[in-house]
């Protein structure tokens, strides 16, 4: 009958090509767990210059190894020490009493002079707006 026809027609979408995956390197640590510095002396380290590092849990110290410029390895160490923290008295803080108490005191204090001024002068009004900024004298609080 009709070859290229087709009761069903089919979809045509134009095939999409996937960008070409990128190798991502991955970040990782070079090295692995020992029990002394003699251990770390012992293993033998790429010679491109990278850190390799050597935890010593027991010990709570870490290594690290790298090979220089000149061809010699160097090896550095970390140790964890435990900052102490200063203790502090009871002397140190105020108590609740002795802050209620003071501020009392701020209060009657802050309050006395209030109390005995007399009533302000009234305001000076200019009759005509002056364009001169105004003097720090002449503000009254």
């Amino acid at each position: 009958m009709y070859p290229n026809y087709n009761y069903f027609p089919q979809n045509q979408q134009p095939i999409r090509q996937q960008a070409p995956v990128q190798n991502q390197s991955i970040m990782y640590l070079k090295g692995r767990p020992v029990s002394s510095i003699e251990e770390v002396k012992a293993i033998p380290i790429d010679f491109d210059g990278s850190i390799f590092i050597f935890p010593d849990i027991a010990n709570k110290q870490i290594y690290t190894k790298q090979i220089n410029l000149d061809g010699t390895a160097s090896i550095n160490l970390y140790e964890l020490k435990v900052l102490q923290q200063p203790t502090t008295q009871a002397s140190d803080y105020v108590t609740r009493e002795e802050f209620n108490e003071q501020m009392e005191r701020i209060k009657m204090i802050l309050a006395g002079p209030v109390a005995q001024q007399q009533e302000p002068a009234p305001k000076k009004v200019p009759s005509s707006p002056s364009p001169q900024p105004v003097k720090k004298e002449d503000i009254k609080f």
